[in-house]
Formats: structure tokens, C-alpha cells, sequence
């Protein structure tokens, strides 16, 4: 049984993994580790279902029943321990994706963040072993239960194990479930907080896009009212009965004023007049002439 547990890479592995990055291949492990995982658990609880169904068909087999009534409860235990590890493991490889989001904006932040994540992977390989050797006992225990029942069945003699004894020793097992539970509490305390941080930092992260994204829009809306104004000056002052916009604060149009005597129109005029003037001058002194 002890092959259907594999551990979490080390970090400096999963540094050096040149086809992905440390964040992709921690992700991927995680992944592996889950599904041998939840495999163990129902292999070890079929097992336990198997005999307890066998154990039906043979006659005298009280003491055995108990046992594995006893054992059943370890089995329990292993189960709800594994899903709580693979969902515990499910949050980390959640926070490693949040943390490459952040990769961009806070680069040194993300680094330090996931280079913490990924030690964090010697403390799961710890629990890992230990439900290991949990595993190995009660598969141990069903064997030897196995071995009891078929030793009835072929003797067709009642049980000789010493049932209070071994029974005690199933009994003792569930305390071992226990200490995996407080065990695991600390690396859900370690997420739990990581997880907190990290939102802070995302929510920073994006008030202050949307911050630049703001100024951007600003910048942009002033660059538009002001080329509209000189646009509007040029109007109102060059062309008679022309209108000038007005514009409020985000740029939108608010009014128009009607154009004045504009300067290059007086220019205009003031031609036209010395013109007219050199015209009558030109007749007066062809009349002088004469």
C-alpha cells in the first residue's frame, strides 16, 4: 500500500523544472498527489467493505465482526483525512495561481510569496509519511482479519485470537487519526492567512490599475478639450457668425457661443477699406489733372 502514496516535490525541484515554471509544476504535483490520494482511500475502504461482506457468510464469526467494526472506524478516519488533505492541498495550488496573477504587478512580492508556498511542501511530505504508516497499519490489521476468517473457514474452528487485546490495539489506531487532524490544522492556519495577504495585495493591485486607468482617461479627455478649444478659438475668431463650444470637466458638450468679429475678418475689412481709399484717391487725382 505503501506505493499508492507519493510525496510532494521538493523545491528546489520544482525551481529546476525547465518546461514550466516553479508555480505550473507545483500545481501539477498537487494534482498527482490528490488523485493518489482519494485512489488509496477508496481502494482501502473497499478492501474493509469486502470482508465485512465475507465475514457475513461464515459461521462464528462474532469476534471477527467486532474487530472490523473497530478497524471501520480507522477506515473512516483515513477517508475524511484524505479529503480534507486533497481540499487543504486544492486551496495552496489556488494560491499559487493567485500569486501568479500577481507576477506582473508586484513581481518581488509573488516571488517571495511562492518561494514560501513551495517550502511549505516538507511540512505536507511529513503528514504524507505519517498517513502512510497509518495506511500500513490498517491494511495490516485487514490482512490479518482476512487471515483469521479464512483460518475459520477452513477448520470450520471458532476464532483464537486474542480478541481483547487486538481489539485494543484497533482502538488505538483511531488516536493516531487524531494527531494527523492537529497536525494538518497548522498548514490550513499557514493558507489561511497567505490567503488573506494575498487578496490585500490583488486588491492594491487593482485599485491601482484601475487608478492609471482613470488618469489615462483624464489625460486623454483633456488632450480632446483642449485641442477643441484652440479648434473653437480659431473658429470664433476667423469666421463670422461662427459658434464657439463650451465643454464641462469629463469633456462632454454643454453650450455654444456665437462667434464675434473675429481678427483675420477685420484684417479683411481693413484691406478693403485702404483699397477703397487708393481707388478714390486715383479719381481725384485724375480729376485734378485734367
Amino acid at each position: 500500500m505503501t506505493e499508492d502514496i507519493i510525496l510532494l516535490k521538493q523545491p528546489a525541484l520544482l525551481w529546476s523544472v525547465e518546461t514550466m515554471s516553479p508555480d505550473e509544476a507545483y500545481r501539477r504535483d498537487i494534482d498527482e498527489v490528490r488523485m493518489r490520494l482519494q485512489q488509496m482511500a477508496q481502494q482501502i475502504a473497499l478492501q474493509h467493505t469486502s470482508l465485512t461482506t465475507k465475514t457475513e457468510t461464515v459461521h462464528g464469526n462474532e469476534y471477527i465482526k467486532e474487530r472490523l467494526l473497530t478497524i471501520g472506524y480507522s477506515v473512516e478516519a483515513i477517508t475524511s483525512y484524505c479529503e480534507l488533505l486533497c481540499s487543504s492541498l486544492q486551496t495552496y495550488k489556488e494560491a499559487s495561481s493567485m500569486l501568479s496573477l500577481l507576477r506582473d504587478s508586484q513581481p518581488t512580492y509573488a516571488e517571495h510569496q511562492l518561494n514560501s508556498l513551495l517550502e511549505q511542501n516538507r511540512e505536507f511530505n511529513s503528514l504524507l509519511t505519517d498517513l502512510n504508516y497509518y495506511v500500513v497499519l490498517v491494511v495490516n490489521a485487514l490482512v490479518t482479519e482476512n487471515r483469521s476468517l479464512e483460518n475459520l473457514m477452513h477448520s470450520r474452528m471458532d476464532d483464537t485470537t486474542d480478541h481483547e487485546q487486538v481489539n485494543n490495539e484497533y482502538k488505538d489506531f483511531i488516536r493516531r487519526g487524531l494527531e494527523l487532524n492537529k497536525s494538518l490544522d497548522k498548514r490550513i492556519m499557514y493558507i489561511d492567512s497567505l490567503l488573506r495577504d494575498i487578496r490585500k495585495q490583488m486588491a492594491a493591485s487593482q485599485v491601482s490599475r484601475l487608478e492609471a486607468q482613470v488618469a489615462e482617461r483624464r489625460r486623454k479627455i483633456n488632450e480632446q478639450r483642449y485641442q477643441a478649444k484652440v479648434e473653437d478659438v480659431r473658429d470664433y475668431e476667423d469666421l463670422e457668425g461662427q459658434y464657439r463650444h463650451k465643454y464641462d470637466e469629463e469633456g462632454n458638450l454643454i453650450g455654444t457661443e456665437e462667434g464675434g468679429s473675429g481678427g483675420n475678418r477685420q484684417g479683411i475689412k481693413a484691406i478693403i477699406i485702404a483699397v477703397a481709399l487708393v481707388a478714390i484717391a486715383l479719381v481725384a487725382h485724375y480729376f485734378i489733372t485734367l
